[in-house]
């Protein structure tokens, strides 16, 4: 790549070194008029000639950049994606685990300690997903910019997600076994499925997120368009009707505000 811009601007110098040496030629009368017009005219026609070279070279520099983009922010997500689904399965599940262990209590265990040592697990791999996420576009942000809010929207998803969490542990921790069992037990099933669904919606969003870059980086070169995620149940979005640019700025400053109120707090 160094090469063809060096090979350009070498080009370049030697055209006007050229058109300087015409000129020099004209004025001490060894070009005539017209010799001095036709070699203008090749000079003008080789800096046309490199005018398109220049312009089909960084439209080539940047959509290599587009390409390479994609490919790695893609990794990101088929990762981060995988982290989603194995941490889904565990609370898609728990409330069958929970009932086994009350149908068969000495064969199937559920053990409470157990499970908020593995919450704290998945914060963690959410977190780490996350900024593995979030540091592949840093990487390449001038490419994707315009897609910076969607960015935005599923961090704070994640973020909320983490919260959700959080808040699940503490249900947890004052929490009886028996509990559970009994008058709890509803409240521990409508948890447990809030936050499958909200794990199930952040890899629908992420997935969402790559068919955006594929469309753009690539829709170009096929000639055609991946088609978007069409929800079966109407309720649910996809993430460019969700993420809309201002709001998203607006809860992204409010958040940032809140985290710095609370900072002065303490």
């Amino acid at each position: 790549m160094l090469k063809k811009i060096f090979s350009n601007n070498l080009f370049l110098f030697f055209s006007f070194l050229y058109l300087i040496f015409i000129i020099i030629l004209c004025i001490v009368n060894i070009l005539s008029l017209k010799d001095f017009i036709n070699y203008s005219a090749i000079f003008i026609g080789w800096l046309v000639a490199l005018s398109l070279v220049w312009i089909r070279l960084r439209e080539s520099v940047k959509k290599s950049l587009e390409i390479d983009a994609f490919k790695e922010i893609n990794k990101t997500i088929t990762n981060f994606y995988g982290v989603l689904s194995k941490i889904l399965v565990s609370y898609l599940g728990m409330p069958s685990d929970l009932k086994l262990h009350m149908e068969y209590p000495d064969t199937f265990k559920f053990d409470l300690k157990e499970i908020n040592l593995n919450i704290d697990k998945n914060k963690i791999e959410l977190l780490e997903g996350l900024k593995d996420f979030v540091y592949a576009i840093e990487a390449y942000e001038i490419a994707i910019i315009k897609f910076d809010h969607l960015r935005k929207y599923i961090q704070l998803k994640v973020d909320d997600i983490v919260e959700l969490l959080k808040d699940f542990q503490n249900f947890l921790l004052n929490t009886d076994i028996s509990e559970l069992k009994t008058n709890k037990n509803q409240q521990f099933k409508e948890r447990s499925k809030k936050i499958n669904n909200e794990l199930d919606d952040i890899a629908a969003y992420l997935f969402d997120y790559r068919i955006e870059l594929m469309n753009y980086f690539l829709g170009d070169i096929f000639h055609t368009k991946v088609p978007h995620r069409k929800p079966l149940d109407p309720k649910h979005k996809i993430l460019t009707e969700v993420a809309i640019k201002e709001e998203v700025e607006k809860e992204v400053k409010r958040r940032e505000k809140r985290v710095l109120e609370s900072k002065d707090i303490f």
